[in-house]
């Protein structure tokens, strides 16, 4: 298998007008992210007792696949984020896509959970995204678009950075998006393949925060 994550790299804090923002690239795949509230939000866009979501995936051209990526986005949001604490307000999660070349879904949900970080939003847990495809018989995480197309199957995972009783960070499956033709074994190694990704995204993200807390605090 091939279970290497392509070179990523991060830039928090880039959009000015949003309340977080973050690029994030992992090779050729280019995506930005914006955070717009906890914030006032209009009555048809509000919860009475709990925060209003609202995610938004913007394709660099017209696809319509972006639909299942908004309802996976939306999921692992409500999921991660302290939502009880704000009620009749909204939050507003927009991922602009820049450039494409394969695995675009774990790539927006990463972005999404970094620029909340970056606008200080209340997270139970952080989360991250990984896409593994199966082809041939092999799981290769954050493919490009190549290898996607030939894939047999896609499996996309939000997943939470949880830990246990013994302080072990412990990856979990919050939200998921599964197409093409696999058997339960090949789910359960896609998922095994995604958490030793997972694990690898979440120190990047530790890297990140403390490289923009660290520059924050000389200037």
């Amino acid at each position: 298998s091939m279970t290497k994550l392509r070179p990523i790299k991060s830039e928090l804090g880039f959009v000015s007008r949003g309340d977080g923002s973050c690029s994030v690239s992992s090779g050729k795949s280019v995506v930005w992210a914006s955070v717009n509230g906890p914030g006032d939000s209009h009555p048809s866009r509000r919860h009475g007792d709990r925060l209003y979501i609202e995610s938004c995936y913007r394709p660099a051209r017209g696809d319509s696949d972006s639909v299942p990526f908004n309802s996976l986005l939306r999921h692992a949001l409500e999921h991660s984020i302290n939502t009880k604490i704000f009620p009749r307000a909204a939050l507003q999660v927009t991922i602009h896509e820049m450039q494409r070349d394969g695995s675009m879904c774990g790539l927006a949900l990463t972005a999404a959970a970094m620029a909340c970080l970056d606008a200080a939003v209340p997270m139970r847990a952080p989360f991250c995204g990984v896409q593994v495809v199966l082809v041939d018989g092999e799981f290769i995480v954050d493919a490009e678009s190549r290898t996607e197309e030939k894939a047999d199957a896609v499996f996309n995972f939000a997943i939470s950075r949880e830990v246990n009783e013994k302080n072990e960070v412990t990856p979990t499956v919050i939200a998921s998006s599964l197409s093409g033709c696999f058997g339960l074994g090949d789910l359960v190694q896609a998922r095994g393949v995604a958490y030793e990704a997972a694990k690898e995204i979440f120190a990047f993200f530790q890297e990140s925060l403390q490289r923009k807390l660290t520059v924050e605090s000389i200037a």
